[in-house]
């Protein structure tokens, strides 16, 4: 919910007397308790298995070895094909720990 819209809720809930004091209270109070709430979406791109391998200075057969080893996760790029890569998060941390 953008701030404009809270706003604009905000300012309804005060200017109308039909809604009882201590309803209005309990919804200025859900309002400010959903703003400290939302949580912002992280975008984690996924990196193309030949990039991967690039990236992490190995051939792209050590890298399909290491995730059938179970060292790095893959994700599949969609239903009916076989591509796969690899989160930038699984390779950032495969780098600094070894595993992801």
């Amino acid at each position: 919910m953008t701030h404009g819209t809270q706003d604009a809720i905000r300012a309804i809930l005060s200017a109308d007397a039909s809604i009882p004091g201590i309803l209005r209270a309990r919804m200025l109070e859900a309002l400010k308790n959903a703003e400290t709430a939302q949580v912002k979406k992280v975008v984690d791109p996924v990196v193309r298995r030949l990039e991967a391998a690039e990236r992490l200075s190995v051939s792209p057969r050590t890298l399909d070895l290491w995730r059938r080893q179970g060292r790095i996760r893959a994700v599949s790029f969609g239903r009916g094909t076989r591509a796969v890569g690899f989160r930038e998060s699984d390779l950032i941390a495969f780098t600094e720990g070894g595993a992801a």
